[in-house]
């Protein structure tokens, strides 16, 4: 009878041993979202960090990807609205896209008195000076140009534009969601001759004042005779759609 209850223990034991080490498992090969914060002049900043499944097993550095939000939101908006999460996790399961880190920035005090005021002059300078170092440091991200792409949609497309004119040599891949360009500064020179990736992509059913801006803007870039990937999906001003152009982007051009 001792001899059957000690069985049972010990049986119960590997068991739950078992379990716990496969739980312990699961959870490192799961991709994981965070947020952290930091300062810029005692002013608090905030990112979100989409790090992919076996991040903390990987050696070498991974490719990383600087996203952006529109106007009036914050860096969770692409995790909440625009299931970023999932696409990456769908993406890097299917081998459509190697194992990369995202940023998600929070551009949201971008119109006020802050230290991000002004024509992105200052954001620029930060996202350069403070925003890359920070991640650099805490994370294993690559620091090769062709290693990095930034990404932003509405106004966060314009501050991807903005960083493509003044900042170009930090990125290779760039990719602009509904925004505005300022179309006239960006050179073949600056797109062609540098062998920079670029893709620009909005929803045609957007309002009327933002689809002339888009036009406008498509225009400029093949009167400027740059190499540039276009997209125009059924879609608004809106998540669904820039999830959509996201995912192109990602399975088709990114890391190519």
């Amino acid at each position: 009878m001792f001899k059957k209850i000690l069985i049972f223990i010990v049986t119960i034991g590997f068991i739950l041993t078992f379990c716990i080490l496969n739980i312990t498992f699961n959870q490192s090969e799961a991709s994981q979202t965070i947020f952290e914060t930091f300062y810029i002049n005692g002013i608090a900043k905030k990112i979100g960090v989409y790090l992919p499944v076996r991040h903390g097993r990987v050696e070498q550095t991974l490719p990383v990807i600087f996203l952006s939000h529109g106007y009036g939101g914050n860096e969770k908006d692409w995790f909440e609205k625009g299931n970023l999460a999932e696409i990456m996790d769908k993406l890097i399961k299917a081998e459509k896209i190697i194992p990369t880190i995202i940023v998600t920035l929070d551009l949201s005090n971008y119109f006020s008195n802050s230290d991000f005021n002004g024509p992105f002059y200052n954001a620029k300078y930060n996202f350069i000076a403070h925003i890359l170092p920070f991640v650099e440091e805490k994370f294993n991200v690559a620091t090769e140009p062709y290693k990095r792409a930034k990404i932003g949609l509405s106004m966060g497309g314009s501050f991807t534009n903005s960083l493509l004119i003044d900042y170009e040599e930090y990125f290779k891949y760039y990719a602009i969601f509904s925004g505005g360009f300022d179309g006239l500064n960006i050179t073949s020179e600056l797109i062609n001759q540098r062998n920079k990736v670029l893709f620009y992509g909005f929803g045609n059913d957007a309002p009327n004042t933002l689809m002339n801006n888009y036009r406008h803007s498509y225009e400029q870039l093949r009167q400027n005779e740059i190499e540039f990937i276009f997209y125009q999906l059924e879609g608004g001003h809106d998540y669904k759609t820039w999830s959509k152009l996201l995912e192109i982007f990602l399975k088709n051009y990114l890391w190519k």
